[in-house]
């Protein structure tokens, strides 16, 4: 609470400035000149209202002001009516910034944008998961697909190499079937390749490294592109190194390189081109 006392006028106080907990206020006044105390009555206004007798002979309690500016009147009344004397005082009650006008503005902003953003979130929450359950639904179908795939080419790879133990076989025949095999068993690579993707996906993939011979390894991989290589009647040349030396390399993955370079060669290497495959 303020209480306005003991000072000569209040005209020497024409505004008094207020911070937002101290909207209640005790003022005290009196007449500076000697009038008959028990003809005199006071009345007093706020912020221009109506006015109102006080009570208390000269104490006015103002309790709650609203924030921003106050005005307050105050007058002392003989008994006949007459205005002894009208004082004018300003109360200013600071106005905290989170009940300003523009940070209200602001925080609805604020809020529109969060309701907005949030809002984005669980679509996009929405839209990942379906997106990862139609991967999912992916996965499985390769993996169903190529299961199915492999039943076949296993018969056939075991019709081949049945008919390749025949010892009465021509030379020709026995290259066809060699030639079938290797197909088959290649077929049967992509089959494991389709499985691997599907493992990659799923984070389920890991390296199979093993040590063995690099170089024999890459050219058994070469010689099944002869066949393709000779029907698009293209220079097909191989080099290998005769080194014996083995390393430690994930087949699969290797594998994986070597037939990608070569079927990408043969497929854009016009007829009657060449292709030249080193390995050292």
């Amino acid at each position: 609470n303020n209480e306005l006392k003991g000072r000569p006028s209040m005209d020497n106080y024409p505004e008094v400035k207020l911070n937002e907990n101290e909207r209640n206020v005790l003022l005290k006044f009196a007449l500076s000149k000697g009038y008959v105390v028990d003809s005199i009555t006071y009345q007093y206004r706020l912020n221009s209202k109506k006015w109102r007798k006080l009570d208390t002979q000269n104490t006015l309690i103002l309790n709650n002001l609203k924030t921003g500016e106050n005005e307050v009147n105050i007058r002392a009344i003989n008994g006949k009516d007459n205005v002894l004397a009208n004082r004018k005082l300003h109360f200013s009650i600071y106005r905290p910034f989170y009940k300003s006008p523009l940070f209200i503005i602001a925080s609805l902003i604020v809020v529109a944008f969060l309701i907005y953003f949030l809002g984005r979130y669980s679509v996009l929450k929405k839209y990942a998961k379906r997106l990862k359950e139609i991967d999912s639904i992916k996965s499985d179908l390769i993996t169903n697909i190529s299961h199915e795939f492999r039943t076949p080419l296993t018969l056939i790879s075991g019709s081949v190499q049945n008919e390749l133990n025949h010892d009465k076989l021509k030379d020709k025949e026995r290259s066809n079937f060699e030639m079938i095999e290797r197909n088959s068993d290649r077929l049967l690579s992509l089959v494991d390749q389709l499985l691997a993707i599907s493992k990659v996906e799923s984070g389920t993939a890991k390296l199979a490294v093993t040590q063995q011979k690099i170089i024999p390894f890459i050219g058994s991989i070469t010689d099944g592109f002869s066949y393709l290589a000779e029907q698009k009647k293209l220079n097909y040349l191989v080099y290998l190194n005769n080194s014996k030396q083995e390393v430690w390399f994930d087949a699969d993955i290797v594998e994986k390189i070597v037939v990608n370079l070569l079927s990408n060669a043969i497929k854009y290497t016009q007829e009657n081109g060449s292709i030249i495959c080193n390995a050292f």
